[in-house]
């Protein structure tokens, strides 16, 4: 019991990378990097409401529990930086559960960046960085259903709409019920996709 309390999961040297679009870097964090990028969205009900958060505020100690524990193995946050200034857009959250199910989550906190087809970019090259793992077998997003751009997103992608949970997640400023969307992409289907659209 000890030995399992004293270990500490190495990253997986296969994912602990950068990934590379043409107009961006995404860098691995480690748990130092992911809050000191994201601790802006502590205070940002609009980031908040849409990653589903309880609060639509956190104190920078809170913060850290929000975030976690990025070990590059089961938990990634790449940070996304404009290739023409260096600096930090958002950031591209990825959990892998036992199941090999990749949960994605995507931020941009930069306004003068939202509307020019940074997730659009994105997406699809870190699914293909992620796809190339054993550990992963499906791709996974829940988006509040308001939030018509990441569904938009999704569906031009080819993500397939799996149900909506009604009044599943609640506003954090307003205390209402909100409704979630969730979407699937198996991986088998990801890499035929992607041979295809390669070959055409």
């Amino acid at each position: 019991m000890l030995g399992k309390l004293l270990h500490k999961t190495k990253p997986d040297p296969e994912l602990n990378q950068r990934i590379e679009t043409e107009r961006f870097h995404l860098i691995p964090c480690n748990q130092r990097q992911a809050i000191k990028i994201t601790l802006g969205w502590a205070n940002d009900p609009e980031i908040l409401r849409n990653l589903m958060h309880s609060k639509d505020h956190y104190s920078p100690l809170e913060w850290v529990g929000q975030v976690g524990k990025p070990d590059n193995y089961n938990l990634f946050y790449h940070a996304i930086l404009a290739k023409e200034n260096g600096l930090t857009i958002g950031a591209n959250r990825v959990r892998i559960d036992e199941h090999g199910t990749a949960n994605n989550s995507f931020v941009l906190h930069s306004k003068k960046w939202r509307g020019k087809g940074v997730l659009k970019e994105v997406r699809p090259l870190a699914m293909d960085f992620f796809a190339k793992s054993d550990r992963v077998h499906r791709f996974y997003a829940r988006i509040l259903a308001h939030n018509v751009a990441a569904i938009k997103s999704c569906e031009r992608i080819g993500f397939r709409k799996i149900g909506v949970d009604t009044g599943a997640a609640i506003n954090p400023t307003t205390g209402e019920y909100q409704d979630t969307v969730h979407f699937e992409f198996l991986k088998s289907d990801w890499i035929a996709m992607r041979k295809k659209k390669s070959r055409d």
